[in-house]
C-alpha cells in the first residue's frame, strides 16, 4: 500500500492520485499468479521492493528521494515507493 495526501481533498480522489494507483497496480499486476495454470503461484516477492524500496515518498512536502537519501524524510513522512515509475508519477525526484 501506498500512501499520498491530496491536499484538500479529504476522503475524494483525484487524477493525479489516480495515476499514482494505476503505477502501483502496474506494478505488483507481474507478481501474481496465473490461474489458467494447474498450480499458479506468486512470480517472486512484491514485498521486496516495498521492504527496500528504490525510493522513498515524502507526502509532506510531495517529493521523493532515492533510498539511500531517505533521511532528509522524516521516518513518520516517508511512503515506500518500489520504482522509479512509481517514484516519478508521486512527485518530482530529488537527488541530493
Amino acid at each position: 500500500m501506498i500512501y499520498k495526501a491530496g491536499e484538500g481533498l479529504g476522503h475524494s480522489g483525484s487524477p493525479e492520485i489516480d495515476k499514482i494507483t494505476v503505477a502501483f497496480f502496474d506494478y505488483l499486476l507481474p507478481f501474481l499468479p496465473d490461474y489458467r495454470e494447474k498450480d499458479p503461484k506468486f512470480k517472486g516477492d512484491p514485498r521486496k521492493l516495498m521492504r527496500q524500496p528504490l525510493y522513498t515518498g515524502d507526502w509532506l512536502n510531495q517529493q521523493t528521494v532515492p533510498f539511500s537519501q531517505r533521511h532528509f524524510i522524516q521516518g513518520r513522512y516517508q511512503t515506500a515507493l518500489p520504482t522509479r515509475e512509481v517514484a516519478t508519477v508521486w512527485g518530482p525526484i530529488i537527488e541530493k
